[in-house]
């Protein structure tokens, strides 16, 4: 469970700066409809490749929207603040960085913290099913870590992906929804990967 809260403030991290792109984005293969996990078998962990969409608020924040692609070691993430001219467009292509971040140098983008994220929640016992944001979930309440981060999450109870974080961290409450994307790799991989590829290619999911 720390590791959903680890995510949640890095989700929510100051070093998300910005320069302002904006540019009409070329078909994409992604949908909104929201997919099924492939084969899970009951355990916790994150599905390869994936694609999925982050709306997180935070008091006193702006709305932040994120889409990330993930197949292995290679991610793309495109990010905005609601309200706030401008896209981050960040792409690994497992040797190489882009970033419209100047200060942005990390390569390994949030697949392995989401996989930490997921996998601290085997062998926890959720409170009861419920129903958050169309989803049938699995809530898990009112984890406390060391140094007094507190949070619920819902994980869809088919999927096992994460529907809703609700938390504080550093002193301030924060909400996180998450939505899975369906997505066609064999036709993506070919631009989303491509560090050359630094246009914002996924504005239509940046919305609320």
């Amino acid at each position: 469970m720390r590791y959903l809260l680890i995510l949640l403030i890095l989700c929510l991290g100051g070093y998300w700066l910005y320069e302002h792109y904006l540019t009409t984005p070329p078909p994409s293969a992604v949908s909104e409809a929201p997919q099924q996990a492939p084969s899970n078998t009951g355990q916790f962990g994150m599905p390869d490749p994936l694609a999925f969409k982050v709306r997180a608020f935070k008091s006193n924040s702006p709305e932040i929207i994120v889409v990330y692609l993930i197949h292995g070691a290679r991610w793309r993430q495109e990010m905005r603040r609601v309200g706030i001219p401008g896209i981050t467009v960040s792409i690994f292509d497992g040797a190489r960085l882009f970033s419209t971040n100047p200060k942005r140098t990390d390569t390994k983008g949030y697949g392995p913290i989401l996989q930490k994220a997921l996998s601290s929640l085997n062998g926890a016992t959720p409170v009861g099913v419920e129903k958050r944001d169309g989803h049938t979930c699995l809530h898990y309440k009112d984890f406390i870590d060391p140094v007094g981060n507190r949070g619920d999450v819902w994980v869809d109870q088919q999927t096992l992906f994460p529907v809703y974080l609700s938390g504080w961290a550093n002193g301030a409450y924060s909400e996180v929804h998450f939505q899975l994307l369906k997505s066609d790799f064999s036709i993506l991989e070919k631009t989303c990967f491509d560090t050359s590829n630094t246009a914002p290619m996924l504005t239509p999911f940046l919305t609320p």
